[in-house]
Formats: structure tokens, C-alpha cells, sequence
């Protein structure tokens, strides 16, 4: 049985792909009907899938079906997409979407060919990571863009959505399949009905139908706030509204480390465990965004916003 049909002819042929993957992984089973070149494919393969993912026609080196159910079956009890050569089945709703955020292998929707070391994304991923810290549902966060990963997960091999909390600001993005772009991901999880939480696309390539379905999204061609995302629904990002010259105050801090969930290698623990800003600080401001005391601010500022 296929859920959903998505046809290059249409979205085009990558966003036709992305659009599949994201229905794929949040348990929908859908056929993907364009032209996909075999790196995307490849992508997909690397991280699997959870629903179905049925390519047509058939790519080389992918085991091809007639039959909907043998193929439907073979996806999803391998957790691979497979080639379908039969006739286009009609699409008939089957199950809820869901998303498990650390399922069988840590970070598993993660394919980061093009790991940034850019720090002026250090504030994007600030002003995220506070937008969802308090929340108490299960957010996806689909990003064309990630940081290095500093420590593994442990997976909890539960199939039901499940948040797990950030410890580090590289910890926010849960999907991230160079060079699939984010917000065709997006606007897949959202056309299946993902409803568990809010769903962000951080993408360089941005559509905004992600947005136009309920989604949210911080478009990287387009100057802006980003921590005004839930305000607003589709933001830009402007590193320099963050940049200058940053100080900490010894009198304000209270140890808490919360700046070093930015792991920036700029910021290191100095006497009695508070934090000193080393010459290498390039001015960015994560540290800043992340302190909820007040004691590392920007010289000029008269006051500071917290983020709540």
C-alpha cells in the first residue's frame, strides 16, 4: 500500500527526493517517480529509511519490483529505498507520522559531507537551540548546514516520538542529508501530517512551502533574526546582528557552563571555573546568547534581552 506519490514532473527531480525522504522517515511509505542522479540516491541509502521508498523507474544497482506489496515489503523490512517498475499504485492514507529522534544508531538522519567550521552559524544554532530548550514536544530541526559533533548519543530504540534534549548547539539539528535540501525534507515531514511538534527547515536552497504548510524555516540567503523564528514563521539570518566585541563579567557569572554548550574552542574555563574569551574569539556572540546571567555582553550594550 503507498501513501503518497511525488513526481519529479512537478517539484522537481531533487525536491521530489526530498520530499519522498522526508515522508520516508517519518513512517510514511511513498513512490518517487523522477531522474535522481545515484549521489542522492546514495544519501538516502546511507541513512535508510522507515517507511517505504519506492524510486521509479528502477536506478542501477537498486533491487527492482512489479508487485507494490513485494516492494513495499523489501523497503521496509531492510529499511532501504528499492527500484519499482509496475504501474502507479493509488495512494491511500495508512498510518500516523511519527519521528524518533535517536533510534537504533545515534544520530542517524545525520549526513554531514560539509561539516561547517564557519563560527558566524555558532549564533544560528544559539538562537535555536534557546527556541526549543524549554520546550516539552518533539521538534525536527532539517538543516542544509551542521556543526561538529563533540560526544555520541546513545540510541533508546523506541519507534514513538521522542524528544532528547540538546546538550551542545550541534545537538539541535536532528536531519541534515547533503545534498538533499532541507526544506524539501521539511515540506515532506509536513506533508504527512507530522503534527508532534514544529518542524524547522534551515536551508540554503528555500522554497518556503515548508512554511506555507505549518513548517517554519530559517532561509540562509535572506538577511534577519533568527530568534525570532516562532514569532514570525520564515526568518533570515544575519550573522553580524551578533558580532563585536564580548566581556565577561566575573561578578554576574554563577558557573552554570551553559556557554560552553556552544563548544567553541574560543571560550575556555579560566579561575574558579569562570569562563574567559581567548584571542581567538572572532566577536560572534553564541557564548553571549547562551548566557541567561547576563555576564558575557557586548561592549556597547546597555542591557540584555533575555531569551525565554
Amino acid at each position: 500500500m503507498i501513501e503518497f506519490v511525488v513526481k519529479g514532473e512537478e517539484f522537481g527531480d531533487l525536491a521530489a527526493l526530498g520530499i519522498s525522504y522526508g515522508l520516508s522517515i517519518t513512517f510514511r511509505r511513498v513512490l518517487a517517480v523522477g531522474d535522481f542522479e545515484r549521489e542522492w540516491i546514495y544519501a538516502v541509502m546511507e541513512t535508510g529509511v522507515w517507511g517505504a521508498m519506492l524510486l521509479s523507474p528502477c536506478p542501477d544497482g537498486l533491487p527492482c519490483f512489479r508487485d507494490p506489496e513485494r516492494a513495499v515489503e523489501f523497503s521496509e523490512s531492510r529499511q532501504t529505498p528499492v527500484g519499482y517498475s509496475g504501474e502507479e499504485p493509488a495512494a491511500v492514507p495508512y498510518r500516523i507520522s511519527t519521528f524518533n529522534k535517536n533510534y537504533l544508531k545515534p544520530r542517524r538522519w545525520i549526513r554531514c559531507r560539509d561539516i561547517s567550521s564557519d563560527k558566524s552559524y555558532l549564533p544560528l544554532f544559539a538562537c535555536i537551540y534557546n527556541l526549543l530548550k524549554l520546550r516539552d514536544d518533539v521538534p525536527i530541526v532539517v538543516s542544509d548546514v551542521c556543526l561538529g559533533f563533540n560526544e555520541a548519543e546513545r540510541p533508546d530504540f523506541q519507534a514513538l516520538p521522542t524528544y532528547i534534549q540538546p546538550r551542545a548547539l550541534a545537538d539541535v539539528v536532528d536531519v541534515s542529508v547533503q545534498p538533499i535540501p532541507a526544506s524539501a525534507i521539511a515540506r515532506g515531514i509536513l506533508l504527512g501530517g507530522y503534527k508532534a511538534g514544529p518542524v524547522v527547515a534551515i536551508s540554503k536552497v528555500a522554497d518556503h512551502a515548508a512554511a506555507e504548510l505549518g513548517g517554519y524555516l530559517v532561509d540562509l540567503n535572506a538577511p534577519g533574526d533568527p530568534c525570532e523564528l516562532f514569532a514570525r514563521g520564515t526568518v533570515g539570518y544575519s550573522p553580524s546582528l551578533f558580532s563585536g566585541r564580548y566581556l565577561v563579567d566575573p561578578d554576574l557569572c554563577d558557573r552554570c557552563s551553559d556557554c560552553f554548550i556552544t563548544n567553541c574552542d574560543a571560550l575556555k574555563q579560566g579561575e574558579r571555573g569562570v569562563p574567559e574569551l581567548l584571542s581567538s574569539c572572532v566577536g560572534c556572540g553564541a557564548c553571549a546568547l547562551m548566557c541567561t546571567r547576563g555576564a558575557i555582553w557586548r561592549e556597547g550594550d546597555l542591557f540584555k534581552v533575555f531569551l525565554r
